[in-house]
């Protein structure tokens, strides 16, 4: 637990949504990618035997796609590239060994930010969240994620690259030679595609972060489009909270 706790003391920051909201706005440009237990259970399959194959979407954990996820994890620095380590994985029993595990074998070398700020605003702060929608669109957007996201047209999309529903970091060669064909400067790109995404993300952040935001959107969208993808019913983390999200945010759902 000693190094748990090292972990902690030195590693983790929290910080505070108008943190990120400013520098958006200031085009004070940053990437940030988000961790959740899949990826988790993805990296450290390279080196420990772990049961799970897949995470819950059933996106299946790959050995390349483990070896990205600890390589971007070693890169994030808390200034101009974060990522989110959810503080469930350092005070949370059902987590705490894998935390154990990437400290142990010397994997978590980089800086983290404990708060999912994102989901923060989505489930608790709708006026948060309204705003950053509001400036978002001050801004030509590109989304990486499924099909069903280029409706979204709350969001002032500019440019839309189209993943698989599974596993696509299968395709992760074709989706970064799309990106950077219609990568614009000063551009955002938000990304919706599971674990791949913390890949696409330090690969991109390497090459453009000083002209371009890319951040992980994750599934937060989803929600919106229970109307029309039943099948977001069933995975949706947000589901449990669908009557006050749509007396929150009654414009932003897709009913075709």
């Amino acid at each position: 637990m000693i190094l748990v706790e090292n972990f902690k003391k030195n590693q983790i920051v929290d910080l505070e949504i108008d943190y990120f909201l400013d520098r958006i706005k200031n085009k004070d440009f940053f990437s940030y990618s988000r961790f959740n237990d899949g990826e988790l259970i993805c990296a450290i399959k390279n080196f420990t035997e772990v049961g799970s194959t897949h995470n819950c979407d059933k996106h299946e954990y790959f050995p390349d796609l483990g070896l990205d996820l600890i390589q971007s994890l070693n890169n994030a620095d808390n200034k101009n590239y974060f990522i989110q380590y959810l503080s469930a994985f350092i005070n949370n029993s059902k987590y705490i060994e894998y935390t154990e595990t990437l400290l142990k074998n010397n994997k978590l070398n980089g800086q983290y930010v404990s708060s999912d700020f994102l989901q923060i605003m989505l489930r608790y702060k709708p006026e948060e969240f309204k705003k950053f929608i509001d400036i978002l669109n001050q801004n030509q957007i590109m989304i990486v994620g499924p099909e069903y996201l280029n409706k979204f047209k709350l969001l002032n999309i500019t440019d839309f690259i189209q993943v698989p529903t599974k596993n696509c970091y299968l395709h992760k060669d074709r989706i970064l030679h799309e990106i950077r064909n219609k990568l614009k400067e000063n551009q955002i790109v938000l990304f919706s595609s599971s674990m791949a995404t913390n890949s696409f993300i330090n690969v991109l952040f390497a090459e453009y972060g000083n002209t371009n935001f890319f951040i992980d959107a994750g599934s937060i969208w989803d929600i919106f489009f229970y109307k029309t993808n039943p099948e977001i019913k069933q995975r949706s983390v947000n589901f449990d909270k669908i009557t006050q999200f749509s007396n929150w945010y009654k414009d932003f759902f897709i009913d075709n």
